[in-house]
């Protein structure tokens, strides 16, 4: 655990952020990232913690969930919600946040599309989920605009991810973007800032260590970790459903 800390440690300062581990096994990849999303857990339960103390003595207010997986759960299927909460959304999600710190053209590709799908539905109200008129129109032409402007994409990633200064700066400003993303998750109204921070501190630190997953192994190791994650979540839900 110790040698997990000062690797997290080294990369959220940005050393060997350039450096990807490619020689190491499939084994040790899944001991590595499963002992990192312990500590992941370890460190969600104490600012789960300290949200209640905090809470208690009046300095962050109480926030309840809003679209929580138990009244998303109440509205769909069980499969639909399976698929959607543990395959589709970090797929979609990984592509959209950590997509971006990859240096295979392929991948910045998928990630601008994807990016350009999740923001435009977001911003007009759209599942992005669900295969309808708007949707599809929305997709194809964020296709259509990442194929245009394919060759700018590529470089301009490559470029910045080709560096360490500007990678980590990716990687914060994506993790700040994903827990940003959850916004929607939690019923704010009434609340003081330091209490919408602390409630989305979990979601900003998940988006460093899937980061962290993406960079040092690969995309499809970070997508892994996020579909596990959300798995458990899944688990707990239907138990207390």
């Amino acid at each position: 655990m110790k040698q997990i800390i000062a690797e997290i440690t080294n990369f959220t300062q940005g050393s060997s952020l350039l450096q990807r581990d490619i020689q190491a096994s499939s084994s040790v990849k899944m001991v590595f990232i499963l002992k990192a999303f312990l500590l992941l857990l370890l460190i969600k339960l104490l600012v789960g913690s300290t949200c209640v103390i905090l809470s208690k003595y009046g300095f962050i207010n109480s926030v309840k969930n809003g679209d929580n997986l138990t009244s998303w759960l109440s509205e769909v299927s069980t499969i639909r919600f399976f698929v959607e909460v543990v395959i589709l959304a970090p797929l979609l999600e990984e592509f959209c946040f950590r997509g971006i710190t990859q240096s295979n053209s392929t991948v910045l590709i998928y990630s601008s599309i994807t990016f350009l799908y999740l923001f435009s539905c977001r911003l007009n109200g759209v599942n992005f989920y669900e295969f309808h008129l708007k949707s599809i129109l929305i997709l194809l032409v964020s296709v259509t605009l990442c194929i245009i402007f394919k060759d700018e994409i590529i470089s301009t990633f490559l470029t910045i991810n080709a560096s360490t200064i500007s990678r980590i700066f990716l990687v914060y400003l994506s993790s700040i973007f994903f827990a940003l993303w959850h916004y929607n998750n939690y019923n704010f109204a009434n609340v003081n800032f330091q209490t919408k921070v602390l409630t989305l501190l979990p979601h900003f630190l998940s988006g460093l260590i899937f980061s962290w997953f993406a960079i040092k192994y690969g995309i499809k190791w970070s997508l892994s970790a996020h579909i596990f994650n959300n798995f458990i979540a899944v688990i707990i839900t239907l138990i207390i459903a």
